[in-house]
């Protein structure tokens, strides 16, 4: 090769390196920025995105091996007690997702074999539910009987018909001919393939879900290439060069941080229910326009919390030693921008009103100053640390710091201040830890199940149901809120021993590194170590590495603080088959990551498709539910056996275990219906929560079932399920007409609950009382539920207009509508009760008198115009009701009481055109009432008749 041929290929080989560099340096800041501002990266495509950069990473390093001039240089030698754990642990998450026969997944965890058995009927010596399959193949053979056409049909009301069509409420066999069959030819075809399914199938993973399991271990490969790339990658120039791509990716980190920090802060004050204004995580079934939360583009304020305690640390590097990250000796410049920077993520982490986070900073700052103190000279500090108590006096600043920003005003007019409420919260009570407390406890079981290898990466919220004994409102944990106890149960104590051995000689190294650093590099490597330990306290009640975004950030900080930690060794062998064979494991990779669903599918329809998702998740209660309400179309017998799997494996969930008191009953077996009643209200006390339970229903209960319901309902407020279930005890009972019972619930449940929720109680039960003219026992609880809230109008209303007013007390009336109105209770509403006060105590100028005020007050709302109508009908004024009951139904949209007497009025005023017209609303708007019905019939009749 002729000289200027080499000196091309040297200019062209340098020219490579730095497009890798730059490459590199790009890809990781990219990382870091979108990680967190892509809602945490939870969702399939975000962590997805993360993945396949990684990946990229990965092949701009081989590439820079393979054609820049670096190809000479140093491998780094990893010592074994990092990368043979690491590697080891990789391999127990392959175990998990390979499929085994019987006998081995027996031997190696016998948890899964029993949780297999136990809800794959059959397995292993067959396919799952083949005798089942087998009864509805001969049941299709037999057609369609006249048994199967006289099972009873849910009547729905008008407002359900609206929402759904009448064909969902009559089982599909109706639409079917005696003796014809009820399977088509292809869903029947795939059950007889399922039945000659072959002894392979039998074959499974020690993972209960090893789709989970499967894209958790692509995150952990991306995570390592993430960790290769910074903590490894070689930057050509030197280390001053190094230095500058170190010092690039540390301030991505620091003003990514400040960024979510001002989000978040933004958030609080323009909240409008959706994540940076846009976007609607998919498991909000709606945007949350409630309370603004202060969470940044984090789903959960915890998570936000967490990642601003991780990088809170580097972020105040800066303000305390300035030098740090200044190189051009603009130090006042630097201070004065991180110091802002470093203050609104504090205002932010205090607003997040996450208390673990709190407790994890704290911890951390402490480590740094300490750290500052003693590691770093006098004169390299900041000049309140220059001191000797320096340390003392900067966690003094910190603690007033705290305490000012608590004391802030925050919540706006009528919201008080949320940090103080959240500080109140955590002394007066402790019902956050004892619900994640709760959730370790089950949690035991499970592990002891599973003790070697685990129910899988990633698969802690399927299996848990099964181990969960907590009362059921509604939702279930979906994580353990403990990484640490998480990580053992889903890879159990070989793989949890592995990576806790990976992590602690990692942490070792950085803390082994920090006395080596050049006083430049000292208080950052310090900081980002006090960043990692405020992770790892957080990680004790929270779970932020399970955030993708997250987890790459501290992985990256990590890589920082032990890179250049590493011996190099030069190459033995030729770089192009290594970047060969790692270039076709990136395409590989990227290819999978592509090919991942980004959301779950809804699986395919029919008995078919509903045993093929019992076969990909046999431990997830609602596909054995799904299965059971394919199978209760042809007979309850063939459902009740997948709902017996559905109850085992989540038994405290009310749909499984109410779908068996209603197949019970149909098989006529009414003693073990009327038992899981009560089980099912014992574990769920929550009328909202069973469908038998709904207004409409519940007083066509029976007597035994109703005896059930209140058993299980009494069980769980006895057992501990708090004010809640007495809540829905007292609704219950409320429901059924049992007036007195229902207040002695609703007073019970005052008792027990918090009390700010104790008088709106207390006003439930003071209502009812009252229903049943028991008012001197109802005026007390009232009175007490206005002490506990004088500026609340409920309970002041309801002992004005209910109390006061039957016994015609029109002077004590009058008092409690001054008092209240001093106290800061709603002035109208008061006066609308003491209207009704008026009328009940029979005094109509007084009425009209407080009503016709009630309209100068509040001239836009239909109520004071509707009741101040009806009193003019009442004394057959029909010109003055029907103007002020035309105002109402102009103002109020329309309801059917307004438009029914405005019809009345009008019909008796004589103007029957317009009174055609306000029946017509009336019967619209409340199509299911009779009464308006016959009232409209019999007006119709008469003007026919003349």
């Amino acid at each position: 090769m002729i000289p200027g041929s080499r000196h091309r290929t040297y200019v062209r080989r340098q020219q490579v390196d730095a497009w890798c560099d730059r490459l590199v340096t790009l890809g990781v800041v990219c990382v870091l920025v979108f990680g967190p501002f892509a809602f945490g990266s939870v969702h399939p495509r975000a962590y997805g995105i993360l993945e396949i950069v990684a990946a990229l990473l990965l092949v701009v390093w081989l590439a820079k091996l393979r054609f820049g001039g670096s190809h000479s240089v140093g491998s780094p030698v990893v010592p074994r007690a990092i990368w043979v754990p690491t590697t080891a642990f990789v391999g127990i998450v392959l175990l998990q997702i390979l499929p085994l026969p019987p006998s081995v997944i027996r031997a190696l965890s016998p948890g899964a074999y029993g949780l297999y058995a136990a809800s794959l009927p059959g397995w292993p010596d067959e396919a799952p539910y083949e005798d089942t399959v087998r009864d509805v193949l001969a049941h299709d053979d037999a057609g369609v009987q006249a048994s199967d056409l006289s099972r009873s049909v849910s009547l729905p009301g008008v407002d359900e018909v609206e929402k759904q069509p009448l064909a969902s409420f009559v089982p599909d066999v109706w639409g079917h001919l005696l003796g014809e069959p009820f399977l088509d030819r292809v869903e029947r075809r795939r059950l007889e393939t399922w039945v000659e399914a072959d002894t392979g199938s039998s074959w499974r993973t020690l993972s209960i879900d090893p789709a989970k399991t499967s894209a958790e271990l692509l995150k952990i490969l991306a995570y390592l290439a993430c960790f290769a790339v910074v903590a490894f990658y070689p930057i050509t120039g030197g280390a001053r060069d190094d230095a500058r791509f170190q010092r690039r990716v540390l301030r991505a980190v620091a003003f990514t941080a400040v960024a979510v920090a001002a989000v978040g802060l933004l958030q609080r004050f323009a909240w409008n229910g959706k994540l940076l204004w846009f976007f609607v995580p998919w498991d909000w079934t709606a945007a949350h326009v409630g309370d603004p939360q202060t969470s940044g583009p984090f789903v959960s304020r915890n998570n936000f919390g967490g990642y601003l305690a991780l990088t809170l640390p580097l972020v105040l590097v800066p303000v305390l030693t300035p030098s740090q990250m200044d190189h051009r000796g603009r130090r006042c410049r630097t201070q004065i921008v991180f110091g802002g920077g470093a203050a609104l993520v504090s205002i932010a982490l205090v607003f997040s009103l996450s208390r673990g986070a709190w407790i994890a900073s704290a911890v951390s700052l402490a480590l740094l100053l300490v750290g500052l103190t003693r590691a770093v000279p006098r004169e390299k500090r900041a000049a309140f640390l220059r001191s000797r108590n320096g340390g003392l006096g900067a966690a003094a600043a910190v603690a007033l710091a705290l305490v000012l920003l608590i004391l802030v005003p925050s919540g706006g007019p009528g919201r008080g201040n949320d940090v103080e409420r959240r500080l109140r919260q955590t002394v007066s009570s402790t019902a956050s830890l004892d619900a994640r407390m709760r959730g370790w406890r089950d949690s035991l079981p499970m592990v002891s199940e599973f003790p070697a290898f685990g129910v899988g990466l990633g698969a802690w919220g399927e299996a848990f149901p099964r181990y969960d004994r907590s009362f059921y409102f509604g939702t279930q944990f979906g994580r353990a809120h403990n990484d640490y106890l998480q990580l053992v149960a889903e890879v159990g104590f070989v793989g949890g021993s592995l990576l806790f051995v990976a992590l602690a000689v990692v942490g070792l190294r950085l803390r082994r590194a920090v006395p080596e650093r050049p006083h430049r590099s000292l208080v950052v490597s310090m900081a980002i170590g006090a960043g990692l330990v405020a992770l790892l306290v957080h990680e004790l009640v929270d779970f932020d590495l399970q955030m993708p975004g997250i987890a790459v950030t501290a992985i990256v900080l990590a890589a920082i603080g032990l890179r250049g930690r590493w011996e190099p060794r030069a190459f033995r062998s030729p770089v192009r088959g290594l970047g060969s064979i790692a270039g076709l494991g990136a395409g590989v990779f990227v290819a999978i990551v592509l090919t991942q669903p980004a959301s779950v599918a809804p699986g395919d329809p029919g008995i078919a498709g509903a045993l093929s998702q019992v076969e990909r998740t046999p431990a997830r209660s609602s596909a054995h539910l799904r299965l059971a309400v394919e199978l209760a179309e042809l007979s309850p017998s063939l459902a009740r056996r997948a709902l017996d799997a559905a109850v085992a494996l989540n038994p405290v969930s009310p749909g499984p275990r109410d779908a068996r008191v209603v197949v019970l009953a149909q098989l006529g077996e009414r003693d073990i219906a009327l038992r899981e009643i009560e089980e099912s209200m014992f574990w769920a006390p929550s009328t909202t929560l069973h469908p038998l339970l709904a207004a409409r229903a519940a007083t066509w209960l029976p007597a035994d079932s109703r005896s059930a319901v209140e058993r299980g309902f009494t069980r769980a407020v006895d057992g501990g399920a708090g004010f809640r279930a007495a809540i829905a005890l007292a609704s219950f009972r409320s429901s059924v007409r049992e007036r007195r019972a229902a207040a002695a619930a609703w007073e019970q449940a005052a008792n027990l609950a918090p009390r700010a929720t104790s008088a709106v109680l207390l006003e439930h039960a003071g209502r009812e009382l009252a229903w049943v003219d028991d008012l001197d026992e109802a005026e007390v609880l009232l009175r007490r539920s206005i002490e506990v809230d004088p500026a609340a109008f409920g309970p002041r209303s309801v002992l004005i207009a209910q109390v006061l007013g039957r016994r015609a007390d029109i002077h004590t009336a009058r008092r409690e509508v001054v008092e209240g109105t001093a106290a800061g209770a709603d002035a109208y509403e008061l006066e609308l009760a003491f209207g009704e006060a008026a009328f009940r105590a029979e005094d109509v100028d007084l009425e009209r008198s407080v009503l016709e005020s009630a309209v100068r007050r509040r001239p836009g709302d239909e109520r004071a115009h509707y009741r101040l109508g009806l009193s003019w009908y009442r004394e057959k004024q029909w010109t003055r009701a029907a103007r002020s009951l035309e105002v109402a139904t102009r103002l109020g949209g329309g309801t059917a009481p307004a438009w029914f007497y405005l019809a009345l009025a009008l019909e008796r005023g004589g103007e029957f055109h317009a009174a055609a017209r306000a029946f017509a609303r009336a019967v619209a708007a409340a199509p299911e009432n009779l009464h308006y019905r016959e009232q409209r019939e019999r007006f119709v009749a008469r003007l026919e008749a003349g």
